[in-house]
Parts: C-alpha cells; sequence; structure tokens
C-alpha cells in the first residue's frame, strides 16, 4: 500500500546549482552556491519535511516526488507564466537534496524515480512557497 506525505513550505522558492569557487585572504579555496537564499530555503524545506515525516521510518525504496512552487507576481512579469523565477530543474534540486542530506527523510535522491515541478504565480491570497508531495511504499 502507498503512501502520500503532501506539506507546504512558506517563503520563495530558491534553486541549486551554479557555484562560486574564490580563494580567502589566508589562501584557502572554497566554493559555494552562487545563490546566497539558497541554503536558507533548503532548512525551511528540510524544517517541514521532518514535521511531515515524524513518526514514519526513513524512505529506502523508490519514490515519487511531485512540486509546485508559487512565486509573488512582479509589477510588471514578462510573461504570462513564471519563467524568471529560476529553472524547474534547479528548483527541484534544492528540494531534492534538503529532502535527503538536510531532512534525512529518505537515503538518497536516487530513490527518486518520477518527479514534477511547476512554476505558478500567486494568486487569491496565495503565499510564496512550493508545495511538496512524496509517494512511497507499495508496488512502486
Amino acid at each position: 500500500m502507498s503512501e502520500q506525505i503532501r506539506f507546504f513550505v512558506e517563503g520563495i522558492p530558491r534553486p541549486q546549482g551554479s557555484k562560486i569557487t574564490g580563494v580567502t585572504k589566508a589562501g584557502t579555496r572554497f566554493m559555494r552556491e552562487a545563490n546566497r537564499e539558497t541554503k536558507p530555503w533548503r532548512l525551511w524545506v528540510a524544517e517541514a519535511a521532518r514535521r511531515a515525516f515524524e513518526g514514519r521510518p526513513r524512505i529506502e525504496t523508490p519514490c515519487q516526488v511531485h512540486v509546485t512552487c508559487y512565486f509573488p507576481i512582479p509589477k510588471k512579469p514578462k510573461f504570462k507564466r513564471p519563467t524568471s523565477c529560476g529553472d524547474s530543474d534547479k528548483l527541484f534540486r534544492a528540494i531534492a537534496d534538503a529532502l535527503s542530506k538536510d531532512a534525512g527523510i529518505m537515503s538518497n535522491d536516487n530513490l527518486i524515480y518520477w518527479q514534477s515541478c511547476t512554476k505558478s504565480w500567486c494568486f487569491d491570497g496565495q503565499r510564496p512557497g512550493a508545495w511538496i508531495s512524496v509517494m512511497f511504499g507499495g508496488a512502486q
């Protein structure tokens, strides 16, 4: 029997992907996310996931993850659809890493065999954030 856990993470979804490398004044090399808001976003996703999965064992079998990201409508949007809010694959990457590496609700994000990530504007009082649905168990 399969199970579905669905939860909302409030905040503006942030993509993960591009990195910046550099050298400190002491000469040590470093690498960090290009978007400084990615790490806080991942921590918010991880906290919401831990609350939603509280009392459940860690996912060790194939699963599906579906995400809908909601963004505030700019004053003058270029298109009717949100296209400048980050690539869908990079938005999903941040969420998948938050679920596996930060929240630990799944042993590895390679267990995700089916994924979707859509972007939408916030309409009718919708808050910015992401609805995340994880389906697991059963005959996956």
